[in-house]
């Protein structure tokens, strides 16, 4: 619930909060670093918006003090309590919502590169070769030994493209040591003669049985560390840490930094915000000789999207209320006295909480929560954070309610469209466990003598054979075929985890890769190729058309005053002229021929044996 104590206000100043909460072309709101300036800048446009399916969400982590001094007096005193309601009066002019309905997204559909790694690894001195690691569960890149031997840095396949670097650790073995100092007061009784006689016999039963006795190695005493020589100054450091950074292709001007410095090392932290929020961060440790010990950071890029049609302060303040979209950075909370903690007093562990009883049957019953009223008094822009199904991580434009405490409270300020809640049993669905195929015990499995994943050879399936093979030899798998045309092939029943058995079909001559599968099964890639149907070579003879008149005239011109003859005379004198003779009518009677069509043949009448 809540009481606003600003509702009356003139149609005209309603009618620009409506404009005002559909968003705004150019949001007055937005304080960009550099980088996301020149990002937004140079491309010109705005990544549209689309539905986010929230899996996780919280309000920002917003710095708006610069120093502690600066610091509302409130902040070191707010902590949740347990058993609290806040009942929420709103003293805010709904025109003084602010207009910032740009965002921003780390998508994770970028993936890391070798090249990516190796960026990282020249601008921080790394050397090595870039290799990549997939466990099933992320991709990761390395360029360095992984046994601490010498420099290596990890690139990691997250939304911000995390990374990080370690210059190494000594691998040897410490000698032990123990305080020296003993209490003069302390006695320390003399072991008995009983007592030495029985340790004798133990170390001669274990001499006698073959095991040669161990001496104890003798702690020695401690010695304090020293520091290390020539630990950078604090300015010194910040220098260093913003030359890696540039080398990185990050813009310094805009940064903040959060430095902690001792006689052991200097830690540079930088921070990248945007409308106050911690967008990217970076740090930088540097110890003996002004060595880089350690570092981490992100390089991808949050993109801007927008713009976003924003809600009205009711709709708001409803959001805060239902706390199902996180608070700030202090609040919800209630300023109680805390207990001063002295610097370097470390706190072994949180006070107990009093959880009331359960009445006999078990069930508990809470008691009636604390109703705890907090007076918003203005808003400011803000960025909420929220993670997607894909595990992109988005800032969304938000608006920041300050109570007249000085404390905060953040709620996302786009509308529910763009915030989908995924249901729990989807976000925590459980992954199904591979189907393995378990060989016999009497055939042995040969180890993988490969780390590259076989789905990266997927896309050659439908290439020649000796295309995938060559792919398959250099990322180290054999490969094996078991199908030509159709055709199964002899194969030995062992097992191989680097084998791809492979189909093959002939197309053109050439030997197509159409299927492909690791010994256990698991199918690389298949294409539909079918081997091509060779047609036999058919020689159609060239057809002429004959000029039936004139044949029909060399005929007459040939039997003209001849007729009638015998049947044998005409078929040699037709054969001469090369034709063919048939009979088909004798003595007045038709008889059966076949009715295909020859131009090379004469159908005669007989009549008493004279071809008439």
């Amino acid at each position: 619930m809540h009481v606003n104590l600003a509702r009356l206000i003139p149609a005209t100043a309603a009618l620009a909060l409506v404009l005002a909460a559909c968003g705004s072309e150019s949001p007055a709101g937005d304080e960009l670093p550099d980088a996301a300036s020149a990002t937004t800048v140079a491309d010109g446009e705005l990544r549209a918006p689309t539905p986010i399916r929230v899996t996780g969400g919280g309000a920002s982590d917003r710095v708006a003090a610069a120093s502690a001094e600066d610091a509302p007096a409130a902040d070191s005193s707010m902590i949740a309590m347990p058993y609290v309601t806040y009942d929420y009066v709103v003293s805010i002019d709904p025109a003084t919502l602010p207009t910032n309905s740009t965002g921003y997204v780390f998508d994770a559909a970028t993936e890391p590169t070798a090249d990516d790694i190796m960026a990282l690894a020249a601008a921080l001195g790394v050397e090595g070769e870039p290799v990549r690691i997939d466990e099933g569960y992320g991709l990761n890149w390395r360029v360095g030994p992984d046994d601490g031997t010498a420099p290596s840095i990890w690139l990691y396949d997250d939304a911000l493209l995390s990374w990080n670097y370690n210059i190494g650790w000594d691998d040897t073995v410490s000698r032990g040591c123990v305080e020296p100092a003993v209490d003069p007061a302390v006695t320390i009784a003399e072991p008995t003669d009983a007592e030495s006689a029985d340790a004798g016999s133990t170390a001669a039963e274990e001499t006698a049985s073959g095991d040669e006795p161990v001496d104890p190695i003798e702690p020695v005493e401690c010695e304090a560390p020293e520091p290390p020589a020539n630990v950078p100054t604090e300015s010194r450091a910040v220098e260093q840490a913003n030359a890696y950074l540039a080398a990185l292709g990050v813009d310094v001007a805009g940064l903040q930094y959060d430095n902690y410095v001792d006689e052991w090392a200097v830690n540079v932290n930088a921070s990248e915000r945007i409308d106050g929020v911690v967008t990217r961060s970076w740090g930088f440790t540097f110890g003996a000789e002004g060595a880089l010990q350690y570092a981490w950071g992100s390089q991808a890029v949050p993109q801007p999207v927008g713009p976003y049609p924003l809600i009205d302060l009711d709709t708001a303040i409803a959001r805060l209320e239902s706390g199902q979209y996180g608070f700030g950075a202090f609040g919800p909370g209630i300023a109680v006295d805390a207990p001063a903690i002295e610097p370097g007093i470390a706190v072994a562990e949180e006070p107990p909480v009093d959880v009331p009883e359960g009445d006999v049957d078990g069930t508990v019953v809470p008691p009636e929560p604390e109703v705890v009223t907090v007076e918003l008094v203005s808003v400011e822009a803000d960025l909420w954070w929220a993670w997607d199904e894909d595990t992109s991580s988005w800032l969304l434009p938000g608006y920041r309610f300050v109570s007249a405490d000085g404390g905060w409270f953040t709620v996302p300020a786009v509308t529910d469209e763009f915030l989908i809640e995924v249901p729990v049993d989807e976000v925590i669905d459980p992954v199904p466990l591979p189907t393995e195929t378990v060989p016999p015990e009497s055939l042995p499995v040969e180890p993988p003598v490969t780390t590259v994943p076989v789905d990266t050879l997927a896309p050659l399936v439908g290439s020649t054979l000796d295309e995938f093979t060559a792919a398959a030899e250099t990322a180290g798998y054999t490969v094996r075929v078991g199908e030509i045309d159709g055709e199964p092939q002899a194969m030995t029943m062992d097992l191989r985890l680097d084998r791809i058995n492979v189909a093959i079909v002939t197309v053109d001559g050439a030997e197509i890769v159409t299927r492909a599968a690791l010994d256990d099964g698991t199918l690389v890639g298949e294409v539909p190729v079918e081997p091509a149907v060779v047609e036999p070579d058919v020689v159609e003879p060239d057809v002429v058309e004959p000029d039936v008149a004139a044949i029909e005239a060399e005929l007459r011109a040939s039997f003209e005053g001849v007729l009638p003859m015998t049947l044998e005379e005409f078929a040699d004198r037709a054969k001469a002229l090369g034709f063919e003779t048939r009979v088909s009518v004798q003595d007045g009677e038709e008889l059966e021929v076949t009715a295909d069509e020859r131009f090379d043949r004469v159908n005669v009448e007989l009549a008493d044996g004279q071809v008439v």
